[in-house]
C-alpha cells in the first residue's frame, strides 16, 4: 500500500467521524496517534515498507473504511477487529 492511500484513509476516517481514540487503537506505537500526525508523517514522506509496522496499520485504516462504507459506525467494534486480523 502507497502513503497517498494511507493518507486518503486517515482523511476518509476523520471526516467520518471515527473518534481519534480509535484511530491510536490501531496504531502501533505506544504513544496516542492522532489523525494530524498520521497526516503529518505520511504527507512528508513516512515509510511503508511491505509487511512492516506501517503497511499493517494501512491494512486496518483499510479495513475500518471498508467496514464504514458498508454501513457500519460501531467504530470501536471495527478497530478490535482490525487490530485482530493485521496485528500489531
Amino acid at each position: 500500500m502507497r502513503k497517498e492511500d494511507i493518507l486518503k484513509h486517515v482523511q476518509y476516517l476523520q471526516n467520518a467521524g471515527m473518534p481519534e481514540e480509535c484511530l491510536a487503537d490501531i496504531h502501533h506505537l505506544d504513544r496516542p496517534e492522532t489523525y494530524n500526525s498520521s497526516l503529518q508523517y505520511f504527507a512528508s514522506g513516512g515509510d511503508v515498507q511491505e509487511d512492516g509496522a506501517n503497511e499493517h496499520y494501512a491494512r486496518r485504516l483499510q479495513q475500518l473504511v471498508d467496514g464504514h462504507k458498508e454501513g457500519r459506525t460501531d467504530w470501536r467494534t471495527m478497530a478490535q477487529e482490525a487490530r485482530a486480523a493485521w496485528p500489531i
